[in-house]
């Protein structure tokens, strides 16, 4: 019995140094094959994102290559509203001859104070019991720092009451600016 046990003792031992000499051997591969890969062809990135291929150049030559930052003008389209303002809205009602009626006649007075000229729009919104709202829309091109009358009729009933008022409206002027802008290059040194 005690042979048995004795046996036992030195099979586990046996088996033991086996597993422990067939990791010693696997790992020792693994090293072998790792150092003889790491010789092959490769692009290696150093710390500036540089670029270098030890392989394909002399040991003397080395080629750098990098992104560069290269500004350029060039000209850029933006929407402008020349600055008005408006004066005073003038209306009072006019009895015409010749069988042409009772009109009521407006005027407002706009000042271009902006150093572009352009276009205007005046809307003149009457309001009587009978039409409601009408919107009526009088255009001029005005200078710099020029006023310009807009008038305009509105056909009433005699006696009507009627209410007026307006605003004023500059068209879009399409300008441009030069503007900074970057682009980007990949520049290679020797």
């Amino acid at each position: 019995m005690e042979n048995l046990l004795e046996n036992k003792k030195h099979g586990i031992r046996g088996r033991t140094m086996i597993i422990f000499l067939s990791c010693v051997v696997f790992v020792s591969v693994i090293i072998i094959i790792v150092n003889f890969s790491s010789n092959s062809l490769s692009i290696i990135p150093d710390d500036s994102n540089n670029y270098h291929d030890d392989d394909l150049v002399d040991d003397e030559e080395e080629i750098y290559c990098y992104q560069k930052k290269i500004p350029y003008e060039a000209l850029e389209l933006y929407e402008y509203y020349p600055k008005s303002k408006r004066g005073t809205l003038v209306y009072d009602n006019k009895m015409e001859a010749f069988g042409r009626g009772a009109y009521a006649h407006a005027i407002a007075d706009v000042k271009n104070i902006d150093n572009e000229a352009g276009w205007f729009t005046v809307t003149f919104v009457w309001e009587t019991l009978e039409d409601g709202e009408v919107e009526q829309e009088v255009r001029h091109y005005i200078e710099q720092d020029e006023t310009i009358p807009f008038e305009t009729e509105y056909d009433i009933d005699m006696g009507e009451d009627y209410s007026i008022s307006a605003y004023v409206e500059a068209d879009q002027i399409e300008k441009t600016k030069t503007v900074t802008k970057y682009r980007y290059e990949t520049v290679c040194e020797d």
